[in-house]
């Protein structure tokens, strides 16, 4: 799998183990899948606090085998959180935020 980062986005692995990104407004993230990965139903971004609570959950494009969204986060409060993809079935990737 091969995150593609755009200025200012947070980069997605296949663990929860991404790189701490921060943010003031928006996040922009996009994931590659790799042959032989299947999708199960409509992608969601979660965006957890730092209690585990979702925060927030929105719909993620998905584009043959590339899936993107926007996340806006101007309006939570400053800390830290875990953005997160998942589908039906399982949590496909996800990293550290830290909204100023």
């Amino acid at each position: 799998m091969s995150p593609s980062i755009e200025p200012g986005a947070t980069q997605f692995t296949r663990t929860p183990k991404g790189a701490s990104s921060t943010a003031s407004d928006r996040v922009s993230v996009a994931l590659d899948l790799t042959e032989g990965v299947e999708v199960s139903g409509q992608v969601r971004a979660l965006l957890l606090d730092a209690t585990g609570r979702v925060v927030l959950e929105q719909p993620v494009q998905q584009n043959v085998n590339k899936l993107s969204a926007t996340v806006d986060v101007s309006a939570l409060s400053g800390g830290k959180y875990y953005l997160h993809l998942r589908d039906a079935k399982t949590w496909l990737a996800g990293s550290k935020l830290v909204v100023e």
